[in-house]
């Protein structure tokens, strides 16, 4: 309920936003017929992706948890509402513990058909811990990251990105500071917290948070180029980079700092016309 008023009372960002996901969606995870597969793959190979499968039909199917199929029922609801939306493939993890558990209780209560009894085995468990591991998690060299891995790129660097915006404040004083994306407003939020003032962002969600002050100027802005700053402000001055010991084609690597004067409407109409989904 509490999100739902938020919504409305913000006119609804979550439907802008959902324009976005679709569209990139489409472009990036092969649309929305990607989906499911994607969820049961990212479940965890191997004894996620059997689990959920498994749990699922146990609550639709099982006479003992007849009590509990409509959660198997629901399972398939939300799924199909974020198939038809087309959301992302994680935003049905929420649902990955109720199904585990499902599974569970049917393979702890009954010995397993001798078809998938090598499944629950602690071979098929260590494997899937490795997979993990050696998949998911950010444990690679830097030079394996590249933009195709694109949370571990856009993770790459966050402490640089966050020393090389505190050295730019301490020579500007007194600037208020803004990010191109969430990602480096979240970044400075955990990494320089207590060496800067608040840090704003006009890209979704952060656009809600805060406006900069009424006068605020001038602006450190990190990320975007000159043309693109010059909708917003009179003037730009580069006055810092991002350097990381990593390849040049990873997120963080070059990011620009720019010092920007004279902004070109007062602040509570710029935010409006800087705001970015």
């Amino acid at each position: 309920m509490p999100t739902l008023v938020w919504q409305a009372r913000n006119d609804w960002p979550y439907l802008d936003m959902q324009d976005v996901v679709a569209e990139q969606v489409n472009r990036f995870m092969g649309g929305p017929l990607a989906i499911v597969p994607l969820a049961v793959v990212f479940a965890g190979l191997l004894v996620g992706a059997f689990l959920v499968c498994h749990g699922l039909w146990q609550l639709l199917r099982w006479p003992e948890l007849a009590g509990y199929r409509f959660l198997g029922w629901t399972v398939l609801a939300v799924t199909s509402i974020f198939v038809l939306t087309v959301g992302r493939y994680y935003y049905v993890a929420g649902l990955y513990g109720l199904l585990f558990a499902a599974s569970a209780v049917r393979i702890e209560r009954h010995r397993p058909a001798r078809w998938w009894r090598w499944v629950p085995t602690w071979p098929v468990y260590a494997l899937s811990a490795v997979l993990a591991v050696g998949l998911a998690l950010p444990v690679r060299p830097v030079s394996m990251v590249t933009t195709t891995d694109f949370v571990a790129s856009g993770s790459l660097g966050w402490p640089q990105l966050a020393d090389t915006v505190a050295v730019a404040q301490r020579r500007h004083q007194g600037a208020v500071v803004l990010t191109h994306t969430y990602w480096q407003a979240s970044a400075l939020e955990v990494h320089a917290r207590q060496r800067l003032p608040e840090v704003y962002s006009p890209e979704r969600g952060y656009w809600y948070t805060g406006t900069p002050p009424a006068g605020s100027d001038p602006v450190l802005y990190v990320g975007a180029d000159p043309q693109y700053l010059g909708r917003f402000f009179e003037g730009t001055q580069r006055v810092g980079t991002v350097r990381l010991d990593a390849k040049a084609d990873n997120v963080n690597q070059g990011v620009p700092v720019w010092l920007c004067h004279g902004p070109k409407a007062p602040w509570p109409q710029l935010w409006q016309r800087m705001r970015r989904m």
